[in-house]
């Protein structure tokens, strides 16, 4: 789901006149292989840049309002790039700009829902598109939405949990009463950098929707490094099977 395919009519009301690509949850589908990703870059969802055809759901579609939000209001989408596999690497690894940061007049709930519809993983998502009206209803009469951003509940359990267990241990009397002094310079965070052969897996997953022998071939150095990862070599050879290597893929 896409801008251009969003019209409105001459009260305003907007239409949806191509609704491109779809996909039964609930029956089998014959329309695309395993594997296969399909769909306009700039608007698809993580899921489906990744070809993980069978765990697309209606928070996917969810993933395509967010963005179509974030045009509206930004005057651009949300994920951006020099050609199709530059855009789906982005949409795969990258956050998009602040809203606010782009339009200083949109205010930040709606940021925040914005934000909240593009979350990476489909879990962080609204579940559909009916939920995702019904927060932005909240929004629009100057209410919180019911949906929180992707990692706040998960930082909100760590908290309680981390306070019921300083009261049980006894050391919130020790901080009360200044018997332990804090350390006069904080350790220093140490960097989360992803391995060499996690920055060739995800960019063989982003070249894998528009150059599936690239990212064959990037698979195939990663399976260098682990060569026991039996995943990998079957991703690797569905990669070579998308490609026309057919013999390749039998032999992979």
């Amino acid at each position: 789901m896409n801008p251009p395919n969003i019209l409105p009519d001459r009260e305003s009301r907007p239409h949806v006149v191509d609704f491109g690509l779809a996909k039964a949850v609930t029956h089998g589908s014959k329309l695309t292989r395993s594997g296969e990703a399909l769909g306009t870059p700039a608007y698809m969802s993580p899921e489906q840049a990744r070809g993980e055809v069978s765990f697309l759901t209606p928070a996917t579609d969810v993933w395509g309002l967010g963005c179509v939000l974030y045009e509206m209001l930004a005057g651009r989408p949300p994920f951006e790039g020099e050609d199709d596999a530059a855009v789906v690497a982005s949409v795969l690894t990258a956050e998009p700009p602040r809203l606010r940061a782009l339009r200083g007049d949109v205010p930040e709930p709606v940021e925040r829902l914005a934000r909240i519809a593009l979350g990476k993983r489909a879990q962080d998502r609204p579940r559909d598109g009916a939920v995702l009206r019904e927060d932005l209803d909240r929004v629009l009469r100057g209410e919180a939405p019911r949906a929180s951003l992707p990692g706040s509940r998960r930082r909100r359990a760590a908290v309680a949990a981390g306070i019921v267990a300083l009261l049980a241990s006894g050391a919130a009397w020790v901080i009360v009463l200044g018997a332990a002094e804090a350390p006069s310079t904080p350790p220093a965070p140490v960097p989360d950098t992803p391995e060499p052969w996690e920055r060739s897996l995800r960019l063989a997953r982003a070249h894998r929707a528009t150059s599936p022998a690239r990212a064959a071939e990037l698979l195939g150095a990663v399976l260098r490094e682990r060569p026991s990862d039996r995943a990998l070599a079957r991703e690797r050879a569905d990669c070579l099977r998308e490609a026309g290597s057919w013999k390749d893929a039998e032999e992979a």
